[in-house]
């Protein structure tokens, strides 16, 4: 499994095709880098307060791992991502359904060892959040899934694309508590969630893939 930073120094998995997803689903403090960029300016400052009200945030300094919507940027629609795609470049964008599948697939059974680690903490440009997470995610346990570190289990729901047609929907195992109501979705069996409603949720983000050179 190989590694890269994307530009705001996040790590991201590398897929077959030169493709690279987000370790993480898109992080509260990634898209605070983002409003600091020219012609964001105050729009995206509000729009940004407007998801913090729905899922407030918690500072990276102090995880919280069992709950992901804290760290991640949830309240979102898909449609609030264009202008944080357009900065990030590579052509960044949502992950359709079979691409969610596969990068699920890619991580699952896959141990973050201490050498896994140690290859994440040497990207080169690493953010010290990117660092200080995945330090304190090694100090819970000295091995634990990678679908554990990504967020893949005991997390949100994220939006994909449909692989084949038009529309998104929803994919994810989160945590127990954070819905109203249990879900059954197996990613790799079911198709993904009709959004329910047209509210934002704070359990609802998003995980980015962008090309990159090979």
């Amino acid at each position: 499994m190989d590694f890269c930073c994307d530009p705001w120094g996040f790590p991201q998995v590398i897929l077959p095709g030169n493709r690279a997803v987000g370790l993480w689903p898109l992080l509260k403090v990634q898209y605070e880098h983002y409003l600091g960029c020219p012609g964001v300016g105050e729009a995206g400052e509000q729009h940004y307060a407007q998801l913090v009200a729905v899922s407030p945030r918690r500072s990276w300094r102090t995880p919280d791992f069992q709950r992901w919507e804290e760290l991640a940027l949830t309240g979102v629609i898909p449609e609030d991502l264009v202008g944080y795609c357009t900065h990030t470049g590579g052509g960044a964008r949502l992950l359709t359904a079979r691409e969610w599948r596969e990068f699920d697939q890619l991580v699952t059974g896959q141990t973050a060892d201490p050498s896994i680690l140690a290859r994440l903490m040497a990207l080169p440009r690493l953010h010290p959040a990117a660092a200080h997470l995945l330090r304190a995610f090694a100090d819970r346990e000295p091995e634990f899934p990678i679908r554990r570190l990504a967020g893949l289990e005991r997390g949100i729901l994220e939006w994909v694309r449909h692989s084949t047609g038009p529309g998104t929907g929803l994919y994810g195992r989160p945590r127990e508590g954070l819905l109203q109501k249990p879900i059954i979705l197996n990613p790799q069996i079911h198709e993904p969630m009709s959004p329910f409603g047209t509210d934002r949720r704070r359990a609802f983000g998003i995980r980015i893939i962008r090309a990159v050179s090979g």
